[in-house]
């Protein structure tokens, strides 16, 4: 476990702050998307995690953070979009109307994976 932080005041001097981060929860994310996937008329995210800090090739996560209107996010994905669960090396996404059915589906890229696209099916991903 990491029981501190350190980090620059912005005067030059390096200060640390007690911390209690596990290093196995720290993660290298490479892109986080918004859309309002749901219709609800609030902005929810896509957040790919492209790695972990020493398991570099070793598949990770993507996540889907449900906004709930105020700015509160919950994840969601193992709920709606269990795929993304151990997706891969993701370094890029986007959110587009795939299939033309008028809701926005995800298309998830990334390094050593193939090109992903989850269809938006009434809120789940497929």
């Amino acid at each position: 476990m990491i029981d501190r932080l350190y980090f620059n005041d912005g005067k030059g001097i390096l200060r640390s702050q007690r911390s209690c981060f596990l290093l196995v929860n720290l993660k290298s994310t490479s892109c986080v998307r918004s859309a309002d996937y749901d219709g609800d008329g609030d902005q929810d995210l896509f957040v790919g995690v492209r790695l972990e800090p020493f398991r570099y090739g070793v598949p990770m996560n993507g996540y889907i953070l449900e906004n709930d209107g105020k700015g509160k996010f919950t994840n969601v994905a193992e709920r709606i979009a269990p795929g993304l669960k151990n997706l891969g090396m993701i370094t890029d996404a986007s959110w587009a109307d795939v299939d033309g059915d008028k809701d926005m589906d995800l298309v998830v890229v990334g390094e050593w994976m193939p090109i992903v696209v989850f269809i938006n099916e009434k809120g789940k991903f497929h």
